[in-house]
């Protein structure tokens, strides 16, 4: 989708360098991906406490874990 907007092109090619992209257009999608997952983890963490869960941890866990023996430690 092509949109037209007024952004700060010295930062914008702050950004490309340190992010050594090639083009505006990977900067800011690259931008924008992290500051979505950065949203995401937000509003994840404000779920912490808000979700009950019933079950056995122990065996959630030793069911996912049955192939490994620990000897990668």
């Amino acid at each position: 989708m092509r949109t037209n907007v007024e952004i700060n092109e010295s930062k914008v090619s702050k950004v490309m360098e340190a992010g050594l992209f090639g083009s505006k257009k990977q900067a800011i999608n690259k931008s924008l991906n992290l500051n979505y997952k950065a949203a995401l983890k937000k509003e994840i963490a404000n779920m912490f406490g808000k979700i009950h869960w019933e079950g056995n941890l122990e065996d959630w866990r030793s069911s996912r874990n049955s192939k490994w023996d620990g000897s990668g430690l």
